[in-house]
């Protein structure tokens, strides 16, 4: 009988990962081949910070908040995730609902799991994905203060379609004056195969000094028979 297993929450980066407008945010060039007769092999990568499955810092959209590289290690660690199913259809702004206020005082980071994932080879999927509403970024901070990080299977929290509204909603999350610590948007999360809530879920971004995002490995570890 299996009694737990460990299984990643986020996508694998190539040159065909979405990025948002529609931009090409990663391409990696060949440096050494031992195909070529080198000793090893080894590439140069090109890529955006906010490519990929990848967190959002207060830095993103305040010029006083926390950069990536500021946030202690035990930051990363949630003990009290929460997977949440609320479909979302094209360009859907998900504003505060009963899902939200459903939301355990405990949970540390909430997985929300609209399906848009399934679009994610399609032009719809940045062009059209829904997005957050700004109350329910100021909402979750001043009534779930444990609720450090709300990851979500689409491209961000701005909804292409709705971008002046989704850069107020940037700001709702992220801003250091808001009521309660900011809240990092975790996008373009791998959520798909989840059964149910982890038992864990942990962060993992890559640390660059000033950093005002950066792509990240999330792994979950799963608790089944």
């Amino acid at each position: 009988m299996r009694v737990g297993s460990w299984t990643f929450l986020s996508h694998r980066l190539d040159q065909a990962t979405p990025g948002y407008g529609g931009k090409s945010g990663f391409s990696a060039t060949l440096v050494k081949s031992i195909t070529l007769g080198e000793s090893n092999n080894s590439s140069h990568w090109d890529l955006s910070n906010h490519i990929g499955t990848h967190v959002d810092a207060p830095f993103h959209f305040d010029q006083n908040g926390a950069t990536v590289d500021t946030f202690l290690a035990d930051f990363w660690i949630f003990n009290r995730p929460e997977l949440i199913d609320r479909p979302a259809s094209d360009s859907e702004i998900i504003g505060i609902e009963e899902w939200a206020r459903a939301i355990s005082v405990e949970t540390d980071i909430v997985l929300l799991r609209t399906g848009f994932e399934s679009k994610r080879s399609q032009r719809d999927y940045w062009e059209n994905n829904p997005g957050l509403a700004p109350e329910l970024g100021s909402w979750l901070r001043e009534n779930r203060p444990n609720l450090r990080v709300i990851g979500f299977d689409f491209l961000s929290v701005t909804s292409y379609q709705n971008r002046s509204l989704g850069r107020l909603a940037h700001q709702a999350f992220l801003t250091e004056t808001g009521r309660g610590a900011p809240l990092l948007p975790l996008e373009d999360m791998a959520l798909a195969r989840l059964k149910c809530s982890p038992k864990t879920v942990i962060v993992s971004p890559l640390r660059v000094v000033g950093a005002d995002g950066a792509p990240v490995t999330v792994l979950a570890e799963e608790v089944g028979g």
